[in-house]
């Protein structure tokens, strides 16, 4: 299975990709300024080539800003593969990246198919200010230990990484382990989201 970590296809589906990303010519241009957002729209748009030159299908879904993955597609298993593209300059000393809603994640996860998949990939500036690409891993969010993750006050709740310096993962944790300890930090998010409303009551006397 291609999300499988150690495996043979999925440590060569991250070296392509970590490959033709350093021998684009789109990060080659001199008169580009490579920010973090102009580096991540060129990553998406250079991964999404990639993937329909394989032999994966991509899943009819329309990717919009609103969707959870940037890409979408089919692995040799039939297993939907929701890939959120995730880019950190390794430059920096801290990035918080949002990931996705727990309320969709959670309904997207009532089908044993469907996974959310982080395709990370980090960079850093060379002596002409052009990304080289270091390091590439693509997994599913259940193998992220929540030591590194966790809910933010946004919608019904975000789950997002702590600091992309300092990602732990948990390749023994099962889906149904993950998916537990995601009720648990969305039941402490939410006795602290409660806490807040009712101090702006007393606050605002209502």
């Amino acid at each position: 299975m291609l999300l499988e970590h150690d495996s043979n296809l999925n440590k060569t589906f991250c070296e392509k990709i970590k490959d033709m990303l350093n021998a684009s010519l789109t990060f080659k241009q001199n008169n580009t300024i490579y920010t973090p957002r102009v580096v991540g729209d060129l990553v998406q748009e250079q991964i999404t080539q990639f993937i329909n030159t394989t032999s994966y299908k991509l899943t009819e879904t329309k990717i919009t800003k609103r969707s959870m993955a940037d890409v979408e597609f089919f692995d040799d298993e039939d297993n939907r593969l929701i890939v959120d593209i995730k880019t950190h300059c390794l430059d920096t000393e801290f990035n918080m990246p949002n990931l996705c809603s727990t309320k969709r994640l959670y309904e997207t996860y009532k089908t044993s198919t469907n996974f959310f998949t982080l395709l990370f990939v980090s960079y850093k500036l060379n002596e002409n200010d052009q990304p080289h690409f270091e390091t590439i891993w693509f997994l599913p969010i259940e193998k992220l230990d929540w030591d590194c993750l966790c809910i933010g006050a946004l919608g019904n709740g975000q789950i997002q990484i702590k600091n992309s310096n300092n990602i732990v993962f948990n390749y023994n944790q099962s889906r149904e382990e993950w998916l537990a300890g995601l009720k648990k930090h969305i039941q402490s998010f939410l006795e602290k989201e409660e806490k807040k409303i009712l101090k702006l009551k007393k606050y605002f006397d209502i």
